[in-house]
Formats: structure tokens, C-alpha cells, sequence
């Protein structure tokens, strides 16, 4: 029962997300409206996960999702607010299907690693922006060079945020290596 629960909520935070996502593509532009494309995506990976057993996978989902509200909440993160709600309903609700309560201990890190997926993003962006490029020309009569270079600076909260979700993964990572050699 509580299964279906998750699952009826999980499918209204979709929904939320559709709705959200319609009312971004209706005020601001269509460059905008590409970026409602991942609360939606995790959204809909929300409604798998919680007929699932994973924490990780649900937490991933719910955390993804909030991180874009809360990084987007002066532009379009608001939009999503209702689905970010419902998902973590569902996540609760998902919760308690769980039996063994060590793992629901390890919710925290999961919600971490999630918030960082954005901060990634905004870094391989920037990342991508950076270029460097030099080449020299030579002729019979002539020698010309020229050096072009553009970088791309990152706010500090974004690589704080990506370096909480490296140190996060890692702990879950030596978890995982610590359960399997005790089984």
C-alpha cells in the first residue's frame, strides 16, 4: 500500500513538473525552456524509482530536482517548487517500504550527491566556454602569430557544491567496499 502511496505521488510530481515546465515555456524564452528538461527528466525517473528498493536512486531523483529550485529560484526554479514537494512526499513514502534502517541513514549523503549534479553541469558549461587557442603562420616574407584565450571564472558557491558532492560520493563509495567485504 505505501508502495502505491510513493508511486501516486511521485506521478503528481511529474505532473507538477509538466505543468511547470508549461508555464516556463509560455512566459520566457525558448533558450529558457531547455533547461526544464531536467526536472522533468528526474522527475520521471522519480515514478520508476520508488517501485524500486534503491535509496540511492530515489534520493538522487528528489535531490536533483530540489537543487534546481533552489539554484534556479530567481529565475525558473519556482516554477518546479509544487514537483520538488511531491517528490519528497514520495521519497518519505518510499522510505518506509525500506527494512533495513541503516540504509535510510545514508539519505543525507544521497541528497548531497544529487544537489551537486547541477553545480556539474554549470561547470562543464563553463568548462567548455574556456578556450585557448595560438598558431603561427609562416610565408616567404612574413611571419605572423596569433594568440586568442578566453576564460571563464566559477562562482564559488557552484565548485563548494561540487566538491560537497565529490567528498559525499566518496563516503557512500567506501560504505558500499566496507558492506561488501563484510558479506
Amino acid at each position: 500500500m505505501t508502495r502505491r502511496i510513493a508511486t501516486a505521488l511521485a506521478l503528481v510530481g511529474f505532473a507538477a513538473g509538466i505543468v511547470g515546465a508549461g508555464r516556463v515555456a509560455g512566459l520566457l524564452s525558448d533558450t529558457i525552456a531547455v533547461w526544464t528538461i531536467e526536472p522533468i527528466a528526474f522527475a520521471a525517473l522519480a515514478v520508476v524509482a520508488v517501485r524500486t528498493q534503491s535509496v540511492g536512486f530515489v534520493w538522487i531523483c528528489i535531490g536533483a530536482v530540489w537543487s534546481f529550485v533552489i539554484l534556479g529560484a530567481w529565475s525558473i526554479g519556482t516554477f518546479f517548487f509544487y514537483e520538488a514537494l511531491a517528490l519528497l512526499a514520495a521519497g518519505i513514502a518510499h522510505a518506509a517500504t525500506i527494512e533495513r534502517r541503516l540504509t535510510l541513514a545514508l539519505i543525507p549523503l544521497w541528497l548531497v550527491v544529487a544537489a551537486s549534479l547541477p553545480a556539474f553541469a554549470f561547470l562543464i558549461r563553463d568548462w567548455m566556454q574556456t578556450s585557448s587557442t595560438s598558431f603561427t603562420t609562416y610565408g616567404p616574407n612574413y611571419f605572423d602569430s596569433y594568440s586568442s584565450s578566453r576564460v571563464v571564472t566559477h562562482a564559488p558557491a557552484v565548485v563548494f557544491l561540487a566538491s560537497c558532492g565529490v567528498v559525499a560520493l566518496a563516503i557512500l563509495a567506501v560504505i558500499r567496499i566496507v558492506r561488501r567485504r563484510q558479506a
